[in-house]
């Protein structure tokens, strides 16, 4: 990859890291703990592709994984049942979401679609399919243990999954998906121009 994407991608990941240490990165809110990440993860998918969101992706599932040891309740409990599993539950959501997003943010940008369009719709994505990779992956691998079974039979009792999933996530998934939104459209527009602007002066100067 370029310098400066890896300069990028040391900054992205450096505010990853200081957003998962500090009370702003990591809300926690009951059972669930609402990110503030997956704006770094989408600046990155917006701003150089499914690497770069891939990469991101991991760096945030490193930080979830820390979690595990006594900073979330839900993620120390299941790091006790399958300490594997709940390494695959903290890698995979995140680092699909940010190809997955970046290869979307690809395609609109040649599809000629609008840059700040593109930097909105990437950034909704990434909040949002944070949250259904994540919740997929929980109720496949855990879903029939004994931790889960107990929060269901709370929340949702004798309710099908996608309810339960819906109460468990409840408003602070949707506070995520739009604080990430309003958050991350402008700045990775904003980001991707002076890139941009960047790139053409120094293409100019080589031509010179």
């Amino acid at each position: 990859m370029k310098t400066s994407n890896l300069t990028r991608l040391g900054l992205l990941s450096a505010i990853v890291v200081v957003l998962s240490y500090t009370p702003l990165g990591y809300m926690t809110i009951g059972p669930v703990a609402v990110t503030l990440n997956p704006i770094a993860l989408s600046i990155a998918a917006y701003t150089m592709g499914a690497a770069g969101g891939a990469v991101i992706g991991g760096v945030f599932g490193l930080t979830s994984f820390m979690q595990c040891f006594g900073r979330s309740p839900l993620s120390t409990a299941l790091f006790g049942i399958n300490p594997f599993l709940t390494a695959v539950l903290c890698f995979l959501p995140r680092i699909l979401d940010g190809f997955i997003i970046g290869k979307l943010s690809e395609f609109m940008r040649k599809r000629s679609v609008m840059p700040l369009a593109n930097s909105y719709i990437t950034s909704f994505l990434a909040a949002f399919l944070n949250t259904v990779f994540y919740m997929s992956t929980l109720i496949l691998l855990f879903g029939s243990t004994e931790e889960i079974m107990t929060r269901r039979n709370s929340l949702a009792p004798g309710q099908n999954v996608f309810i339960f999933v819906c109460v468990f996530v409840g408003l602070q998934a949707v506070s995520e998906w739009l604080t990430t939104t309003v958050i991350t459209g402008p700045v990775g527009y904003a980001l991707s121009k002076s890139v941009m602007a960047a790139s053409t002066t120094k293409t100019s100067k080589s031509t010179s």
